[in-house]
């Protein structure tokens, strides 16, 4: 059992696409007298291109919690007198319509009759990525299917539950963090730069402690963010939380790497990669990621060269390694981020 994520919708024109998340609407979360007349007045309404565009567009783009809380329709190229009943409704429908017609813009450029698919993609990319770099144990198993809802089929994928607790929800003072958790924040943060996921930070992933109440290892669930495999070559990222891996002077911010995933990434071969992404990515973004990866060997080699940074086995990080990344003289890296957020101690 898992979770259905990035549902596959089939694009159509955005009238035909907007008819069938109204039934969906009404199909499965609200029974209402007002189904069908709801969908006759809202398409009544949008039926002018200026109307349905700005629609979609607000939708797809808005930051304005406006459109969340008001029922001034608007807002979003509704215009004219309303019913009550349609007002009480328009709100929450907004907010069911949301994610969908996101999705719409996201794959605006596939032909009517396709697979809306860009966020499954990312989705499956990234758990794919991570079994090449051999950092399957970081991101839980994900799989295209096709899941049967009365007589309705969807594509999209399943993403197997992660192991552990949100770090949220640590209460106890008494919990401490292991070197392999370090480790493991190293090695989630090399394949986010590889991908381009910029959102990997505590709300994103799971933590598991074991049974002395020390923190030893992760698991990411939330792999599909908007930006993932984007057609980048740059694998500088910087987000609100932690510091970039990779300096601007081309230098692994990082005093310590894991030996084995490390030279994964420096010897897996180009056409493997393009192999392995290539049913169900872009030409162009598995070039991006490629160069990405390329800028990322050399960045490696060079600040091992410069002696700047130290390839560990598993087995040699410890309280020391740990300190040392602690330290602040390479910003807030995911485990500094983690730690000074909860309060943690290093496990001894």
């Amino acid at each position: 059992m898992g979770y259905f994520r990035g549902e596959c919708r089939v694009h159509a024109s955005k009238a035909e696409f907007l008819r069938g998340v109204v039934r969906e609407y009404f199909g499965c979360l609200r029974q209402s007298e007002h189904a069908g007349d709801f969908e006759e007045l809202l398409l009544d309404r949008l039926k002018e291109k200026k109307d349905i565009n700005t629609f979609f567009l607000q939708l797809a783009n808005d930051n304005d919690m406006r459109i969340k809380e008001s029922v001034d329709a608007s807002l979003i190229g509704i215009h004219g007198e309303l019913p009550e009943w349609f007002t009480e409704i328009l709100p929450d429908f907004i907010g069911f319509t949301r994610w969908p017609v996101y999705d719409y813009f996201r794959n605006r450029y596939i032909f009517h009759g396709n697979h809306q698919h860009d966020s499954a993609s990312r989705s499956k990319a990234s758990k794919v990525i991570a079994d090449l770099y051999g950092a399957s144990s970081l991101i839980p198993q994900t799989r295209y299917i096709c899941l049967q809802t009365g007589n309705i089929t969807r594509l999209g994928v399943s993403v197997d539950p992660s192991p552990g607790i949100s770090p949220d929800s640590i209460t106890d003072t008494s919990i401490k963090v292991s070197p392999e958790f370090q480790r493991q924040t190293l090695i989630l943060n090399m394949l986010d730069v590889i991908c381009l996921q910029n959102d990997h930070a505590t709300y994103n992933y799971l933590v598991i402690p074991d049974d002395d109440n020390v923190i030893y290892s992760l698991s990411a669930f939330d792999n599909d963010n908007t930006g993932a495999f984007s057609v980048s070559f740059s694998p500088i990222i910087c987000n609100d939380h932690e510091s970039a891996l990779i300096t601007e002077e081309g230098l692994i911010n990082r005093p310590f790497l894991d030996k084995e995933n490390t030279m994964n990434i420096l010897k897996t071969p180009e056409k493997r990669i393009c192999e392995a992404l290539n049913d169900f990515m872009p030409r162009l973004a598995i070039y991006a990621l490629c160069v990405r990866v390329r800028k990322l060997q050399k960045a490696i080699t060079k600040s091992l060269l410069a002696g700047t940074l130290r390839l560990l086995n598993k087995e040699e990080f410890s309280p020391f390694t740990m300190r040392e990344e602690l330290s602040g003289k390479y910003g807030v890296t995911y485990l500094k981020h983690f730690m000074d957020k909860y309060n943690t101690e290093i496990a001894t």
